[in-house]
């Protein structure tokens, strides 16, 4: 009897450890979630934006890529530092035209511009701050996930970030109107959490206003430079000590400041105040009280020209300890655009002693344009800047270092100068299936070097990679030196893998053996490619009862088990779905109905979407739709990607993301749909309708699946204010959201701090695969698990007792 006690006593506490239904499977991968990469690494266009120099003569260089922000870790002498992040590199945000300053307990702050939606039709651009440790990973302590962002409703452009004594974070730049009214000068400032403290939005009497700069003065006081010089007390408010309203009026562009030991402050771009030539290097200087300092330069202003054609800029400015003062830009010397350096004295004067005459060019290539971001001087007095070059095609990272007298400094990457880029793999998942045996496989495309090729990746069930599956659980098949691309995967009865994409410009198909081999029965070398006479691709793929493959996309094919084309099928196995010449359509995915009738749903022009079902030789079914075909208009600026799945009880389910119209707004949606087996709207769901379901701004849909239960799941990815999440949706079989799918029918995950969309997923059992992939900013390949239904949490054991 105690032994009946125990056992009910202990499996009613195991009852307490059922997972919910929509959580990740801790049991996979890590924490639910595998990440794989494969191929050769591609070089991604980058630029330097600022370095951050450390005491011991390291130093962070923040770089952008593909409108990413990492952080870099370099050695004194410029070598990489890979214990720093992963070989040296940071996880990747989401922001871009990013600067960064360090905090006083070592963290990184990184501020800049991120993507905002929803503001009817435009893409609005909002703040981005992000702080990492020093150890190159984001502070989870800072904002949500390390990260913070702000939409105002308008286009807010950051230019300038600094941190106060206290810790708190300015970040200035310019507001825009989206309706053509005026902008505003912005300072919004954070929190040491990432919380909002406050916004100041301040409007002089200039047509276009903007913040290119901020410093903070010893007593906390803060300058901005831009469209005009600003000076704010430590509420934000405009210092009337300053000027006597708080701002002085530039006639020209400040992009940089600097503030002396003294308080007075130096500031420089180009044409201020209309000193000299339009295209000259322009500085002047400052009292504390905002008046021009006469005893500065030429009355208080100085002008630097290097024989450039066009604007010669300063963008950066620094202050050596004995008061000199660099600057650092770029010229053009009548073709391209190179690093300009100037220094002058604590006057103002130009200092003849510093390279030539005071003024400094550096070229990085002869066809290459050379911008200088940022400007630092180490401790001993050495110079580094940091910038980007490019030959218009490609754009590569641009640093350099000189010593006091503007001499190339050897000890930097061998020669003084240094180039880099964000070289990193790009893996990309956009179909998954799951064998008999439980093993995942995920398949797309990676980049091989010099183009991309199909790529095959198999998984345990515990998410490791699987080695008896080619040697490693990875494999790249290339069919001839073209892009080939994975769009569809299907698993054969006998375990044989099939997929399905395209091959240069022609359909292709591959079959693999059970251990990743290609299986030489298939068209003699495991590949087959079809030619339909224009750029063609295969997104879905099915295989009958009777081994025959069918594959559709820019058009629909059959082939014989052995990949050869089948010609009862419409004459020679190819079968053009392109109704209307002049809206031609293209099927986005295909199911088989258990009877053998083929039904495709595809995108007619953006405008309606359109299911077809086909009779088991090709010909449309007369008794589907109106002779085969059924339309739908959808809301205004339709998009829909069109995913189709039968239930088990026959009826066909429609999924995919669509442009959402809502009263004034254009908001992106998720969107089902349900037929009848004769193609008739289903009014048992959503009274026939299609059912619209808005997640965030900016959502869509890439993938559907349905359970043995017919609960339906549409997956694919959202806006997060930030970057994409993965995003999934469950609904009950009437059209509404599952609340007992995480309580409110969505899941949102975050596999990278960039954007992750899920591209495909897959059920077995009561688990659920969404397969796609995160960024780094490369790609890399992710396949996330999560439980479907009540159980126990995967990995608990259950003890007998006897």
């Amino acid at each position: 009897m105690k032994i009946i006690l125990f056992s009910l006593v202990f499996f009613c506490c195991l009852n307490f450890g059922h997972a919910q239904s929509g959580e990740l499977d801790p049991s996979f991968g890590n924490k639910g979630i595998v990440t794989t990469n494969m191929g050769s690494n591609f070089n991604y266009r980058s630029m330097g934006r600022q370095v951050l120099l450390l005491p011991d003569g390291s130093m962070y260089l923040v770089y952008e890529a593909v409108d990413l922000t990492v952080i870099t870790k370099k050695k004194a002498d410029g070598s990489p530092d890979l214990t720093f992040g992963i070989n040296g590199l940071s996880v990747a945000v989401p922001l871009y035209s990013s600067h960064a300053a360090l905090q006083k307990n070592g963290k990184i702050v990184v501020a800049g511009n991120t993507h905002n939606f929803g503001q009817g039709f435009y893409n609005t651009v909002g703040i981005g701050v992000a702080v990492f440790n020093a150890d190159g990973r984001l502070d989870n302590s800072f904002g949500k996930d390390g990260i913070t962002t702000t939409d105002l409703g308008h286009d807010e452009l950051v230019y300038s970030v600094a941190i106060q004594d206290d810790g708190k974070i300015i970040v200035a730049g310019t507001s825009l109107d989206l309706d053509g009214g005026p902008s505003f000068i912005l300072l919004v400032r954070y929190n040491t959490d990432g919380g909002l403290d406050k916004i100041q939005n301040t409007s002089l009497s200039v047509s276009y206003q903007y913040a290119n700069a901020v410093a903070i003065q010893n007593d906390g006081k803060i300058i901005l430079g831009g469209s005009a010089l600003l000076r704010y007390d430590s509420t934000l408010d405009l210092d009337t000590g300053f000027n006597g309203n708080g701002h002085q009026t530039i006639d020209g562009n400040v992009n940089c400041i600097a503030i002396q030991s003294d308080g007075k402050i130096i500031v420089a771009g180009n044409s201020l105040n209309d000193i000299g030539d339009p295209k000259d290097f322009t500085l002047a200087r400052y009292n504390t009280n905002g008046s021009l300092d006469i005893s500065f330069g030429v009355d208080g202003k100085q002008a630097t020209d290097f024989g450039g054609l066009t604007n010669e800029t300063a963008i950066s400015i620094a202050i050596q300890t004995n008061g000199k003062i660099i600057l650092g830009g770029y010229t053009m010397d009548g073709t391209n655009i190179n690093f300009a350096i100037a220094r002058y004295d604590a006057n103002g004067i130009p200092d003849s002693s510093f390279s030539v005459d005071g003024k400094l060019i550096t070229d990085f290539g002869n066809t290459s344009n050379d911008y200088i971001n940022n400007i630092v001087i180490q401790n001993d007095g050495k110079l580094i800047v940091l910038g980007y070059t490019g030959n218009g095609i490609n754009t590569y990272v641009a640093a350099a270092r000189y010593d006091v007298n503007g001499n190339a400094d050897n000890s930097f990457d061998n020669d003084g100068v240094l180039t880099d880029h964000i070289s990193q793999g790009s893996t990309i998942y956009t179909c998954t299936a799951i064998q008999a045996n439980g093993k995942i496989l995920s398949a797309g495309y990676s980049w091989n070097g010099s183009n991309y090729d199909f790529a095959l990746v198999r998984y345990n069930t515990d998410g490791l990679l699987d080695s008896s599956f080619s040697g490693d659980g990875k494999l790249l098949t290339d069919f001839n030196s073209s892009d080939d691309r994975v769009g569809a995967i299907a698993i054969q009865t006998d375990g044989r893998i099939l997929v399905a994409g395209s091959a240069s410009d022609n359909f292709g198909l591959a079959r693999y053996n059970t251990d990743g081999s290609l299986d030489l029965t298939f068209d003699h070398d495991g590949m087959q490619t079809s030619d339909f006479g224009s750029t063609d691709f295969a997104n879905s793929i099915a295989i009958q009862r009777d081994g025959k493959i069918l594959a559709g996309g820019t058009a629909l094919a059959r082939y014989n088990p052995n990949g050869s084309l089948d010609s009862s099928f419409d004459a020679d196995g190819k079968l053009a779905t392109a109704f209307d010449s002049n809206y031609p359509f293209n099927s986005n995915d295909m199911a088989l109905q258990s009877d053998g009738k083929i039904v495709i749903v595809g995108l007619n022009y953006n405008t309606t979407f359109i299911v077809v079902r086909y009779n088991i030789n090709g010909a449309k079914d007369s008794t589907f739709g109106n002779n085969g075909e059924q339309y739908f208009e959808d809301l205004t600026g339709s998009q829909l990607t069109g995913k189709i799945v039968i239930q088990n009880d026959g009826k066909i389910m429609i999924g995919g993301g669509n442009l959402y119209a809502y009263r004034d707004l254009i908001l992106n949606s998720f969107e089902l749909m349900r037929l009848n087996i004769d193609g008739t709207p289903d009014n048992t769901f959503n009274g026939g309708e299609i059912l619209y379901t808005y997640v965030n701004n900016s959502s869509r849909a890439t993938s559907l699946a349905v359970q043995s239960d017919n609960k339906i799941i549409i997956a694919g990815y959202s806006y997060n204010e930030s970057s994409d999440d993965f995003t999934i949706l469950r609904y009950n079989i009437n059209g509404s959201l599952d609340s007992g799918f995480n309580n409110d029918g969505v899941v949102l995950t975050q596999p990278s701090a960039a954007y992750d969309k899920i591209t495909s997923v897959a059920i077995a059992g009561n688990k659920l695969y969404a397969a796609g992939y995160g960024q780094y900013p490369g790609n890399y390949g992710v396949v996330a698990r999560y439980l479907l239904g009540p159980g126990e949490i995967p990995g608990a054991s259950t003890f007998i007792s006897r």
